[in-house]
């Protein structure tokens, strides 16, 4: 078998740490509102200025949950990841 190319790998990680922070209350397919802001924080860092502020959480993670069910599924994640690429590919930076 080939190896896996860097996009494989990259499609790879995003499913991974999804899963990281989805799984800490036991239901691996979405992500509660606590873990959402988990992952924002700790793998995309500067994206929410304070964390500290729950307003300013709130602000964000509601922006994930565009079906507002109060969970974040893989596929609104991938949404913000895809954003932010666009965002980089075009300024340069995150």
């Amino acid at each position: 078998m080939a190896s896996e190319t860097e996009l494989q790998k990259v499609i790879g990680g995003l499913l991974t740490i999804f899963r990281k922070y989805a799984k800490e209350d036991g239901n691996a397919w979405t992500l509660s509102r606590a873990e959402a802001k988990n992952l924002l924080v700790n793998e995309l860092p500067g994206l929410i200025e304070n964390p500290n502020d729950s307003a300013e959480v709130k602000k964000v993670v509601d922006n994930l949950d565009e079906n507002k069910d109060n969970k974040i599924t893989f596929v609104e994640f991938t949404e913000l990841v895809m954003k932010l690429s666009f965002y980089r590919f075009f300024w340069g930076s995150v």
